[in-house]
């Protein structure tokens, strides 16, 4: 996914959109993998989950990354609908399955406010 298309994809948007980055020689990123695809399978359907590999995706990580909406990997940050620009309306960084937790249910929160 390049910059442009990412725009395309939130402009489309019709609730959320989650995107996890991350690389396969990333340790961490392979510790969250699981955990993460639980609460992407249990998303209700207004809900895009997208996994973005940051070595086959790198413009598109470099534009956030320059833009410091993401500092390293993994990081998952949610884009509700209307929301066109690149600062997401939440976001975490790292392992930590009570930080996941909390960032997943205040999605499902501001996905009830749409």
């Amino acid at each position: 996914m390049d910059r442009n298309t990412f725009v395309d994809l939130l402009k489309e948007n019709q609730g959320l959109i989650i995107i996890k980055f991350g690389a396969e020689w990333c340790k961490p990123c392979k510790t969250i993998e699981g955990y993460v695809e639980k609460w992407f399978n249990e998303m209700p359907n207004d809900v895009t989950c997208i996994k973005i590999d940051i070595d086959e995706h790198l413009d598109l990580y470099a534009f956030l990354k320059s833009k410091k909406m993401v500092v390293g990997v993994p990081t998952i940050l949610c884009y509700e609908k209307g929301n066109i620009s690149y600062i997401p309306v939440d976001s975490v960084s790292g392992t930590d399955n009570n930080e996941l937790d909390a960032f997943f249910k205040r999605c499902l929160t501001i996905l009830s406010e749409l």
